[in-house]
């Protein structure tokens, strides 16, 4: 009698638990798009100093600083709205003297969360995608920014910019 009582207490506690637990997760938004003024107003609310855009084909496109660094978020799969259903985070250096290929490509390696490239004037640039296939929340973007910033800064570090 005495373990038939301990059980449903147990049970009644777990459930009770899982019940005050669930009251406490606060339900996240999710995007399957998103448009320029909701990526302006999350940089906004996270202290940054957004500036909404157009590119040249009429997407929206936010600027912003990361380590005193200026940040270009570009749309992508607009299908002519002004949601889209992808982003890029990039950022640039204009160099005098260009940067070593094969320390371009061991940093590529070593890092997963951004790609180095370099442009027709040989000048690196470090990006980073973000797709809302299956739907993506506020706090996945936010950490997607944070992480590209980390990646900026292992960026600057290992080619001393």
């Amino acid at each position: 009698m005495n373990q038939r009582l301990i059980l449903v207490g147990a049970v009644l506690l777990a459930g009770a638990t899982f019940a005050w637990a669930q009251s406490k997760t606060k339900q996240a938004l999710v995007y399957e798009t998103i448009g320029g003024k909701e990526v302006f107003d999350l940089l906004s609310k996270e202290g940054y100093k957004p500036e909404l855009t157009k590119d040249s084909d009429g997407d929206p496109k936010v600027t912003f600083k990361i380590q005193g660094k200026s940040m270009g978020i570009f749309f992508y799969d607009c299908k002519k709205t002004s949601f889209c259903t992808n982003l890029s985070i990039s950022t640039g250096w204009d160099l005098k003297k260009p940067l070593d290929q094969k320390q371009l490509l061991k940093f590529n390696y070593d890092n997963r969360f951004a790609r180095a490239s370099i442009d027709d004037e040989n000048d690196p640039y470090l990006e980073s995608d973000f797709d809302f296939t299956g739907g993506a929340t506020t706090d996945a973007m936010v950490e997607w920014v944070k992480t590209y910033a980390d990646q900026v800064a292992e960026f600057k570090s290992a080619f001393k910019l």
